[in-house]
């Protein structure tokens, strides 16, 4: 499978995922998951993204694995939101950088909003 073919097929899965989160119509299914290459693995669509806004992308994650046990799909669609998010309210020349955690120069979640998006 192509890359772009690739990039489609887990932006469908990423939606369809998200939309059954929204129902509350999902199970995870929890397995041991790498955490050191999901986060460097998506890094690389973080700087794709970040290029449009020319955004500073700086992606650092530890030499060794780092095994959680977790739903990976699911992982995989927190990851992106994330990485979604940090792109989208950083002003355009900005930074964003992933140590393992999500960081950026974004206005940030308001005070108001913040219980909302736990």
């Amino acid at each position: 499978m192509g890359i772009a073919a690739k990039r489609m097929s887990n932006l469908i899965n990423s939606l369809l995922h998200a939309a059954r989160l929204e129902g509350g119509d999902i199970t995870p299914h929890k397995n041991p998951v790498n955490l050191t290459s999901v986060i460097a693995e998506l890094g690389e669509d973080l700087r794709s993204l970040g290029k449009d806004k020319k955004l500073s992308c700086t992606i650092t994650v530890p030499h060794k694995k780092v095994e959680i046990e977790t739903d990976s799909v699911l992982l995989h669609v927190v990851i992106k939101n994330l990485f979604s998010n940090a792109i989208k309210y950083t002003p355009e020349g900005g930074a964003v950088s992933v140590n393992m955690t999500v960081s950026d120069t974004g206005v940030g979640v308001p005070k108001a909003d913040q219980k909302k998006s736990l």
